[in-house]
């Protein structure tokens, strides 16, 4: 079972992450195979690649502790990955390391590094970058289905949310209220209101939304139980209420090795969040990660909370639609053009 992941270990993770070749691939408490007892050993970060055609493993151990790391913690770590498939061994301590700990480390002729990480100071204090979060809250309220009928017809209808979702064989595949939820949660929908919020001058005036867009080819189906027919749902229209927050996060510049970055903590989406940017000065790109403390996933932007299996699985394959690049806002309402 993998152990506690702290957060200074989610910082180093992140901050290799961010600053890694896309040849490598960086891995968060991974279990490597130790050759003398014969089993798996979880190690914090594991960082591998090929160098002229050979594999090659950086492994990376973390401490998060008050005070400096000592010489038993460097020679625990230094034993352990004696039968590990370690190349090179990076030993991270928050708060330093010890003399002692140093000159073991030293010993190990290159192979071995100890790293801590270097805060930033600026006129005696630490340098801070401050970021924005912004947040949004959707809440389906309403969902109107056009159905294309057996006659030809094709009709817009209210539709409760409890009311069942079937295939072409009449088998049950979910309720509106999951099909709404899954809708929008689809990572294309909560980056657009997310996107036109943001840029939207009284975004915090926002009090609702709606939206609509094809599902034709899905074949989902509503069951008229008097006429014995299923009716294909060829569109679907929520309306929902909005919400939209900003706040500001605070950052701590510091370097890790050669790699600078900024990190700290803030609530986000109701949890206690871990926050790491970094600023590539050639490329003028910034990345930032975000992570709560617990490992726990963030609340899904609807206010619902989702199974673990989607019920409607095609809606993932779906391609966003055209939309047009400017929403519709009227009376606080944020509106995607409809089909």
């Amino acid at each position: 079972m993998p152990k506690q992941t702290t957060t200074f270990q989610m910082v180093v993770h992140f901050v290799r992450l961010h600053w890694s070749s896309p040849d490598v691939t960086i891995s968060e408490s991974k279990f490597l195979f130790d050759t003398q007892l014969k089993l798996n050993r979880e190690v914090d970060v594991v960082i591998e690649g090929d160098f002229d055609g050979e594999p090659v493993v950086t492994s990376i151990e973390v401490v998060e502790r008050s005070r400096p790391a000592g010489l038993p913690w460097v020679q625990e770590m230094i034993a352990k990955h004696r039968y590990l498939p370690t190349n090179r061994l990076v030993l991270v301590s928050k708060s330093g390391f010890t003399k002692t700990a140093i000159a073991a480390v030293d010993a190990e002729g290159g192979k071995v590094q100890a790293v801590t990480p270097e805060i930033v100071m600026v006129e005696g204090k630490p340098a801070i970058r401050s970021i924005w979060s912004d947040q949004i809250q959707m809440t389906p309220t309403m969902c109107r289905l056009q159905v294309f009928r057996p006659d030809g017809k094709l009709l817009l209808v209210n539709v409760d949310l409890n009311h069942s979702v079937f295939d072409d064989k009449a088998i049950e595949l979910g309720n509106v209220y999951e099909l709404v939820t899954e809708t929008l949660n689809l990572p294309w929908v909560g980056r657009y209101f997310l996107t036109h919020a943001h840029d939207h001058p009284r975004h915090f005036d926002l009090k609702g939304f709606n939206f609509g867009f094809p599902i034709n080819q899905l074949g989902y189906f509503l069951r008229d139980d008097e006429l014995a027919e299923l009716h294909r749902i060829t569109q679907i229209h929520i309306d929902g209420t909005f919400t939209f927050e900003q706040t500001e996060v605070a950052l701590t510049m510091a370097h890790l090795s050669d790699k600078p970055f900024a990190s700290g903590e803030s609530n986000f989406f109701g949890k206690p969040a871990v926050w790491v940017s970094t600023s590539d000065d050639s490329s003028q790109k910034m990345m930032i990660s975000v992570r709560t403390k617990d490992g726990s996933p963030f609340a899904p932007i609807s206010s619902t909370i989702l199974s673990s299996s989607p019920h409607f699985v095609g809606l993932s394959e779906l391609a966003p639609p055209a939309m047009e690049e400017v929403p519709f806002f009227s009376d606080g309402i944020l509106q995607l053009p409809k089909p």
